[in-house]
């Protein structure tokens, strides 16, 4: 299959992001204290995750953006609702701004990132035209562990009938305080 190139942006402005069940028993406070919380975002050589620089930082591995579905707009791919696209180092740019920090089981996120995604043809349209896209999760790399963090953490429950609600009554607590995310 093929894909387009898209161009687009995260504008965080205070979101607090929290950490999910299966992360925090992966917590090694040697790390965070050596960082004093906080989480970089940097652009990995091939040599450097080789030799695991990358594993001796507490940085952000990816960050993750959704399509869900909505009664404002009808997809024009079945294979659209639901799907997810990775932003790893390589597909972001533009730092200058950003800033992260973890404090109790929370990320504070400010600033601006830019990125370059590649999306297949057949969920282009819907995703440049719908304005549906979301920002998802964060990885943050801690040692050998990926913590994960996002706008619901430990809430699983709560992550899923909000979901559907906005889904299918277009209620926008699911939506609501989490980072934008504007395509150029």
């Amino acid at each position: 299959m093929a894909s387009k190139k898209c161009k687009g942006k995260i504008i965080f402005s205070n979101n607090r992001l929290r950490l999910n069940t299966n992360s925090i028993a992966n917590i090694n406070p040697t790390i965070l204290s050596k960082n004093m919380g906080k989480v970089t975002l940097e652009s990995w050589s091939d040599n450097d995750i080789f030799f695991g620089k990358n594993k001796s930082v507490l940085h952000i591995d990816y960050m993750t953006l959704e399509l869900i579905s909505h009664p404002s707009y009808s997809f024009e791919s079945p294979l659209s609702n639901g799907s997810f696209y990775t932003l790893g180092f390589q597909k972001i740019s533009d730092l200058g701004s950003f800033s992260c920090h973890f404090k109790e089981n929370e990320i504070l996120l400010n600033g601006e990132i830019s990125f370059n995604l590649g999306v297949k043809d057949v969920v282009y349209n819907d995703f440049k035209k719908s304005g549906l896209v979301l920002f998802g999760e964060i990885g943050v790399r801690l040692d050998s562990d990926i913590l994960v963090f996002d706008k619901y953490g430990v809430d699983w429950e709560k992550k899923s009938s909000d979901k559907e609600l906005y889904s299918k009554e277009a209620n926008p607590t699911f939506s609501s305080d989490r980072p934008k995310v504007e395509l150029i």
